[in-house]
Formats: structure tokens, sequence, C-alpha cells
């Protein structure tokens, strides 16, 4: 087992683990599965700050994770934060 940085060679697998979730859940926030060149603009924007990281065995890669900023998902569209200024 190997846990490793996230390199852009490993998207595609990273998608395939990712478009699941997705497609069968509720759990991404997202809607659609992103391209490759929009989940690549992604990896490369994210990782800019944040790590990312994957899980790796005999050469597969079988899973990953990653820090982002919140609230950047389109479910999230209507949340608002709170500012109330007071005299």
């Amino acid at each position: 087992m190997a846990i490793r940085l996230a390199r852009q060679e490993d998207l595609g697998a990273i998608l395939s683990i990712y478009a699941p979730y997705i497609e069968q859940t509720a759990y991404s926030f997202e809607y659609t599965v992103p391209t490759r060149d929009a989940f690549t603009q992604r990896f490369l924007g994210i990782t800019r700050q944040f790590p990312w990281l994957v899980w790796e065995e005999n050469d597969k890669i079988l899973g990953y994770a990653y820090g982002s900023a919140p609230f950047e998902r389109a479910a999230f569209g209507w949340c608002a934060e709170a500012s109330v200024y007071l005299h």
C-alpha cells in the first residue's frame, strides 16, 4: 500500500473512481461528471493550495482524497453567509 501525492497522469483513474459518486449518490453535490479537461483544471487549481493524495496498490489507484475551499458545488448556489452590522 502506498499513499502519495497525486499526479496529473492519475486523473483518469481518479475520475473513474469519482464518477459513480456523482451519478449514483448525492455525496458529491455535483450533478454531472466533469469532463477530463474540466477535472484537470480543477486539479491544477486546487493543488496550488491544497494536496491531493492517492492510495495505490500494485500500480492501481484505489482511492484518493483532497482538501479544497468549501462551498464551490452547484448545490450550494443558494447558500449565503449572513453578515450583520449594527450601530
